[in-house]
């Protein structure tokens, strides 16, 4: 298997982010427990601890750039509750549409229907 180091360099080298990140806060995705992981990414493989390490080898990263690097912990209970304060259907898209809007800055976009 990949290193979590090596995929973190990869996801890093394909952003194609600037050599310096001062001032910016970057929101990365964690998750509660492993089903939390499981459920919201799909047929990722990962384990929560492998994810949890690209993290934190991808946070680092961040951080050496200047970036302030924040963890938001999502679960699925979140993930149904803003399903219903949207009134959005449970789909693969939305999923990947909820992480993306929890790790997104204030203020949040309304998400797309």
């Amino acid at each position: 298997m990949i290193s979590a180091k090596s995929i973190a360099q990869k996801y890093l080298a394909k952003l194609n982010l600037p050599s310096r990140l001062d001032g910016a806060t970057i929101q990365l995705a964690d998750y509660k427990s492993d089903s939390d992981l499981k459920f919201l990414k799909g047929a990722d493989e990962w384990s929560l601890e492998f994810h949890r390490e690209v993290n934190r080898f991808f946070g680092d990263a961040l951080r050496e750039r200047g970036a302030k690097v924040v963890a938001v912990v999502v679960t699925m209970k979140d993930y149904f509750s803003w399903l219903a304060k949207f009134d959005l259907k449970n789909t693969t898209e939305n999923r990947a549409q909820f992480i993306s809007w929890s790790t997104a800055p204030e203020p949040k976009l309304m998400p797309i229907r």
